[in-house]
């Protein structure tokens, strides 16, 4: 599925969530926790870059970051998916 808006966090497979720290010209700065725990913490992702994590099932999981907006605090798109 897709998240995307405004706001600076969004929610990802149930229980996990990704903040949007910071957004430059090609990357973004993320906070990503699982299941109530920090996988990434300011985490700098490149436009089209993934990051791995386990889903609170115990699934793998993935986000990718889509486009950028620039801004304070900016804005993202991610495309996300879990192996079932």
């Amino acid at each position: 599925g897709e998240a995307a808006g405004e706001a600076a966090r969004y929610m990802l497979a149930p229980g996990a969530v990704i903040g949007l720290t910071s957004v430059g010209p090609s990357g973004a700065r993320v906070n990503l926790t699982s299941g109530g725990q920090t996988v990434y913490n300011d985490r700098y992702v490149r436009s089209g870059q993934s990051l791995s994590y386990t889903g609170t099932n115990g699934s793998q999981c993935w986000v990718s970051l889509m486009s950028l907006q620039q801004g304070n605090p900016g804005a993202a798109s991610f495309k996300v998916g879990c192996n079932s």
